[in-house]
């Protein structure tokens, strides 16, 4: 049958889209599990569904509810049918439900009022002064009703309950989006700690107007002031109020004032702007010009700074990537060096850079011959490759991994906050000893990198901290050192012994260094993996691939005595924990092969028999399944004839289909209503 997706909505939090299903067969699709959390609302025809055996009608007047590891399948008795399709993410929905992902019931009944809200949330998706913060507020604000009539004490568990806790919420909220209106609706929601939907449900009944009307009204006053200065960049200007682009703006301005920015320009300001910006007006922090975000070229990015503007991309560089090799941190950290508030930053002395993620800054600040320390292979790759590409000379930069011993003084410590706050304090602490009273310390993070227990190690560390104002969804941390502080050593590694959930790895000791996925305990997909590694004897080579702290592998090696190892991951940390978790339950006579390295390129064609994999699929703060093509591909390229590649991974994800084009096959060895672990054959 010919399906038809019209998307309406896609963000990382929510997906809505059209769904027109043509002419399908009559009779009961196939059994499958559900893959995510989501609401199908149908427009007309009718759907008959059974759901771990329980059969129902849907139809125009109700909304499915689908429920993530449910087993469904549908039948169309009427023929072709058209439905609204939302899907949630896991968090959006933990959220709403009072703090778990899980949904009772599958069919609801719509009311008038749903009705009309799903119908008026298809009506602003087609409209040109709408954009992706009011639809998510209304698409969870639909979510959220469909969800109230199954378990409203659920939903109601997370709201503010008295008036000055409500009155609160929304005077955070003023402020949040005063100081950051590129704010999405779910960062703003985590900004003041409340879930999306409730706090839209309590900004409106507190003011009157909803959470993006009062948005709009701000950054409206924020157009006009700056036109009124004689701005008259409109692309630049519409990015930094958080606009979809420049004729999202102009629909929005017009619509609350009757004029384009253009028209309102030319009333507002009588000198001519070109005029007044040779005369030299002031220009604010938040319209400098000295960093900006180039748009694509290929598949090169051009990032201009102070410092020149380079040609940079993130390894390994792939023509299909659209996300860029910096992003809106990095740029508020390069602009406060040279542009601050006390004038350009003294980068004379010994500047070390910490987590720089592509190379994107010590590319930038190479005439001042920095140092960069970085946990990830990839972040050192690009590094020499982006300073390759601009001709910088390579011994431009001094490159040290997080296992390196640190530099013995820094003059100038620059900090990109690690996603990990373990990462964070090992590194503070291993560079202390280096900082003395003079250092310029500045880290740079997204606002929803850096919280309050960031801000404390940085204080409890290195000496007094402040925050910067936010731009661009991006924030500034400025720390004073302490000499009098003695922060003492890194906690880690940590050291513990697997328990009977463990399964065939039970008892084995695990070491964790700082920044390792789930340091301090093994996290539930690698405990379903444990539980369901293949039973193999005989000498073979085994890959523990993306290891991480390498428990996988040493269970496999454990498991069979004549195998030989190869643990790889690109995290150096990662590596240094396989390596003691081996030691730890092997002993010193056996060996194993580590290499910290992308993902198995170095590794011989056809020189592995069997390669076990939990591939992360996020990029720092991206989603991205590139991580898991790339070491899928590579995996099958290592593998013999009749060599296998097992894998576990969130039902959600749909491995099985990437697993089944690259190698004909696929195959679900088990399965619960999170994980499932597949395995695929070299043929």
């Amino acid at each position: 049958m010919a399906v038809h997706r019209h998307s309406r909505l896609h963000t990382d939090d929510a997906h809505v889209a059209v769904v027109d299903c043509g002419d399908p067969p009559r009779g009961w699709t196939q059994l499958r599990p559900a893959t995510v959390f989501g609401l199908i609302l149908p427009h007309r025809g009718i759907v008959r569904g059974r759901v771990d055996g329980v059969e129902q009608l849907l139809d125009p007047a109700s909304v499915f509810v689908e429920r993530l590891g449910s087993e469904q399948q549908f039948a169309h008795p009427c023929g072709g049918d058209v439905y609204t399709e939302i899907v949630l993410s896991e968090p959006s929905v933990a959220a709403l439900m009072g703090g778990e992902p899980d949904v009772p019931g599958w069919v609801a009944p719509v009311s008038a009022e749903l009705g009309l809200r799903h119908r008026l949330l298809l009506a602003r998706a087609g409209a040109p002064d709408s954009d992706a913060f009011e639809l998510t507020e209304r698409t969870l604000a639909l979510a959220c009703g469909v969800f109230e009539q199954l378990a409203p004490e659920r939903v109601a568990a997370g709201r503010p309950a008295t008036a000055t806790a409500r009155r609160r919420l929304v005077d955070e909220t003023r402020g949040a989006l005063s100081t950051d209106l590129t704010l999405g609706l779910e960062d703003l929601s985590r900004t003041v700690n409340c879930s999306p939907h409730h706090l839209s449900r309590i900004f409106t009944a507190t003011t009157g107007v909803t959470l993006t009307q009062y948005r709009n009204r701000l950054r409206i006053a924020l157009v006009l002031d700056r036109l009124s200065e004689g701005e008259t960049d409109l692309r630049l200007l519409a990015d930094e109020l958080g606009f979809t682009d420049q004729a999202h703006m102009t629909h929005v301005v017009r619509r609350a004032a009757g004029l384009p920015p253009g028209r309102l320009r030319s009333l507002l300001y009588a000198t001519d702007p070109a005029g007044a910006a040779a005369g030299g007006r002031a220009v604010p922090l938040i319209g400098d010009r000295t960093v900006r975000s180039a748009s694509l070229s290929g598949t090169m990015k051009r990032f201009s700074t102070s410092w020149g503007a380079f040609d940079l991309a993130r390894f390994p560089e792939d023509p299909r990537d659209r996300l860029f090799a910096w992003d809106a941190a990095d740029e508020y950290l390069l602009r406060h060096l040279a542009h601050g508030e006390d004038g350009p930053v003294d980068l004379s002395g010994d500047v070390v850079v910490v987590g720089d993620r592509w190379g994107a800054l010590v590319t930038a600040l190479a005439p001042h011959r920095p140092a960069q320390i970085t946990d990830s292979f990839l972040a050192q790759q690009a590094t020499r490759a982006n300073l390759a590409r601009n001709s910088v000379p390579a011994d431009s930069v001094r490159l040290l991994s997080t296992r390196d011993t640190p530099p013995d003084r820094i003059d100038v410590l620059l900090v990109r906050v690690p996603k990990s706050l373990a990462l964070l304090e090992d590194q503070l602490r291993r560079l202390a000893p280096a900082v003395h009273a003079g250092t310029t310390v500045i880290g740079t993070g997204k606002v929803t990198e850096i919280h309050t227990s960031t801000l404390k190690l940085f204080e409890e560390i290195l000496g007094p901290t402040r925050t910067s104002l936010a731009l661009k969804k991006a924030r500034l941390i400025f720390c004073t050192p302490d000499p009098a502080l003695a922060p003492g050593p890194s906690p880690w590694p940590l050291t513990y012994a697997l328990g009977a959930d463990a399964g065939p790895a039970a008892g084995l000791t695990v070491v964790n260094h700082a920044g390792v996925f789930c340091a301090d305990r093994l996290d539930i997909g690698t405990r379903f993996f444990l539980n369901h590694l293949p039973r193999r004897r005989g000498v073979e080579r085994v890959v523990d691939l993306g290891c991480g702290n390498g428990v996988v592998g040493t269970a496999a090696a454990v498991a069979n005595p004549d195998a030989v190892l190869l643990f790889t991951d690109e995290s150096h940390q990662a590596v240094a924990s396989a390596k003691a978790t081996f030691r730890a339950n092997t002993g010193a006579v056996r060996t194993a092969e580590f290499v910290v390295g992308d993902a198995l390129s170095t590794t011989a064609p056809g020189s592995v028999d069997l390669v076990l994999n939990n591939p992360p699929f996020h990029s720092h703060q991206a989603t991205t399944d590139t991580t898991a093509w790339r070491m899928f591909t590579g995996s099958r390229r290592a593998l013999r004839q009749g060599g296998e590649l097992w894998v576990v991974g969130n039902r959600h994800l749909g491995y099985h289909v990437k697993l089944r084009r690259i190698f004909g096959n696929c195959e679900v060895v088990a399965g619960d209503p999170k994980f499932v672990v597949l395995r695929a054959v070299k043929r």
